[in-house]
């Protein structure tokens, strides 16, 4: 276990954001029929100034049709996985002026509006998860997860916070979602992680959703504060690309999972 104590790191403090710049990550990969609403949502937002789309080499019109809803996209010349795709989102959103920087899904599952009630957590810490573990915040009939995969995610969001544990508070953060995409991170979080994303010595980045599992424990091993709070969870539109549903998908994902939180 990883005990943190100190005062100034680990206690109560506030630095109030005052004027959010949000650039919105989104990673893609043949997402026509979902793209442009999940910009459109996004650059609604009051506070959202840039929308990036990751676009894994799609073969449908992804591309074509974020960047009619004006996002800037990103194409690739092969597909690289999800992983490759977060990596390279985040890096790009430090070309732009945006003071805070989200991740969220092009599948539609989550909504723009949720930023407003992640953003003044972000007055108390570095980064904000959201949780999609609410009932009554999801979308009935939103049969994108598994029960392997709902429970599997439940059980190394909390084997995570056992490695940070104390007996008075619970550790330095509490989780139950560890897989949600959708979170929120102050810039110099971005600026001081971006380039130690992917495998030890390696231009690689850890495969699938196991590379958000790694984003917070690089998050947590320098210190950067994170919250997790309850998110809606619509039903997704299309089909699942990452094969969440599938049980050695599942199966990889966590062995991957596993060797992240146990070695780090």
């Amino acid at each position: 276990m990883k005990y943190r104590t100190e005062s100034e790191k680990h206690f109560l403090q506030y630095d109030r954001i005052d004027n959010p710049r949000i650039c919105v990550v989104i990673p893609a990969y043949n997402e026509e029929l979902s793209i442009q609403q999940v910009v459109d949502d996004h650059l609604r937002h009051k506070f959202v100034k840039h929308v990036i789309v990751i676009d894994n080499f799609s073969s449908d019109k992804t591309v074509e049709l974020a960047r009619q809803s004006g996002a800037k996209v990103i194409t690739k010349t092969e597909n690289r996985g999800m992983a490759h795709s977060i990596v390279l989102g985040l890096k790009e959103a430090l070309n732009t002026d945006a003071n805070v920087i989200a991740l969220t899904e092009a599948d539609g599952t989550h909504s723009a509006y949720d930023l407003d009630k992640m953003l003044p957590y972000l007055d108390h810490c570095d980064v904000v998860n959201g949780s999609r573990r609410v009932q009554i915040l999801t979308e009935k009939g939103n049969l994108r997860e598994s029960a392997v995969h709902i429970w599997g995610n439940y059980f190394f969001s909390k084997l995570l916070q056992l490695k940070y544990l104390n007996f008075i508070y619970l550790g330095i953060f509490n989780i139950s979602d560890e897989g949600c995409m959708l979170r929120i991170f102050r810039r110099k979080v971005i600026e001081e992680i971006h380039d130690q994303l992917n495998f030890p010595d390696s231009d690689i980045p850890i495969g699938g959703i196991a590379e958000i599992v790694f984003l917070t424990t690089k998050c947590l091993d320098k210190d950067f504060r994170i919250i997790e709070v309850p998110v809606t969870y619509k039903k997704r539109i299309g089909e699942s690309k990452v094969g969440s549903d599938k049980f050695l998908k599942n199966l990889e994902g966590g062995l991957n999972i596993l060797w992240i939180i146990l070695r780090y």
